[in-house]
């Protein structure tokens, strides 16, 4: 069953990038008087591919959050 919902969210990654590049021609935000900027000015603030993943395969951000902790600290270890 994995391989299928991993196969839904490739299926929705696509369809994401396809709307974030329709978006990305139209969408702007108010920044000054006359000034626009776009929304989404990268694609992973708009659709986290990454995330779907792991939400799929079940790691929660603390199981991430605690190993990549745990990796920074061993860097810092090695200088």
């Amino acid at each position: 069953m994995k391989s299928v919902e991993l196969k839904q969210v490739d299926k929705s990654y696509w369809i994401h990038l396809q709307a974030y590049k329709n978006l990305q021609v139209k969408a702007e935000k108010k920044v000054g008087k006359n000034i626009t900027r776009p929304v989404y000015n990268t694609f992973k603030k708009f659709f986290d591919y990454e995330n779907e993943i792991n939400k799929v395969l079940g790691l929660t951000k603390s199981k991430i959050d605690k190993f990549k902790n745990l990796k920074n600290y061993m860097r810092r270890k090695e200088k």
